[in-house]
């Protein structure tokens, strides 16, 4: 799994209130206002009513947000990423707490982060986004920079090597590196004998030897 990546998130992302039903939240919130927020919700994403519980069960915080708050980073992601109805629904299922997060302070900086530092055609940036919508809600100096660093520096990888891992592995950038890079390069390394020029030839081969945990996934298949 991903531990070691909960510190670098933004305020607010993270398990408090996981309730079973929008029943739960009303002390909390604002009823009238909760209900407003769901009613968008499903008109503007067109959710299906259990689309909508998923939502409100896996980030309670939104049903506490206007409404015009959370229209105006549906809003931004729409344009930014150049979005269809659809793919922007597909954000929202995947990572709700995106719609908690400042503009200017997160979305924004991310977004354009990913795009300079990878050198990402806009269509490759909405790619990326898209299959791993997780990626908003990282902090720049607490996650992707040092992951993307280190992972430059220790499988020797040029830009475009980089660019191309990061594009076919996206989740990549979600790895803690004290708990899973490390340890799978140093496992890798090991158990198959490799130099490093042939670990690299690996990674950039098969990109998802990096996203597994190395006792569930790769060392049974090594026996």
């Amino acid at each position: 799994g991903h531990s070691g990546r909960a510190l670098g998130r933004y305020p607010g992302e993270g398990g408090q209130g996981r309730g079973h039903a929008l029943a739960k939240y009303p002390q909390r919130f604002d009823a009238r206002e909760a209900e407003k927020v769901c009613d968008f919700l499903q008109s503007r994403l067109e959710l299906e009513t259990t689309e909508l519980m998923s939502v409100a069960v896996r980030h309670p915080m939104l049903l506490g947000r206007t409404v015009d708050a959370i229209a105006q980073k549906l809003d931004f992601l729409q344009s930014r990423l150049n979005l269809d109805g659809a793919e922007l629904k597909r954000i929202v299922l995947k990572q709700p707490s995106a719609l908690s997060y400042s503009i200017d302070n997160n979305l924004a900086p991310t977004i354009d982060w990913l795009k300079a530092n990878f050198s990402l055609t806009e269509a490759e940036l909405k790619t990326l986004v898209l299959r791993f919508p997780n990626v908003l809600s990282y902090s720049i100096d607490a996650n992707l920079a040092p992951t993307t660093d280190w992972l430059k520096s220790n499988l020797s990888l040029s830009d475009s090597e980089l660019k191309s891992l990061v594009l076919r592995l996206p989740s990549v950038l979600g790895c803690s590196v004290d708990a899973n890079l490390a340890p799978t390069i140093d496992w890798l390394k090991v158990n198959l004998s490799l130099s490093d020029s042939e670990l690299k030839s690996l990674v950039l081969r098969l990109p998802s030897v990096l996203g597994c945990s190395v006792d569930a996934n790769l060392a049974p298949t090594i026996d």
